[in-house]
């Protein structure tokens, strides 16, 4: 799931500003959700 999440991010980072939003909204989302895991 980890792989498969963080593949659209690095699919649109060249995009730049509204990539390291995402990137960072993902993240979290990945930092909860594993935490939840736990």
């Amino acid at each position: 799931m980890l792989r498969f999440l963080r593949q659209p991010v690095t699919a649109t980072e060249p995009k730049g500003l509204p990539t390291q939003m995402t990137h960072r909204i993902i993240s979290t989302i990945l930092e909860m959700s594993s935490s939840i895991l736990e």
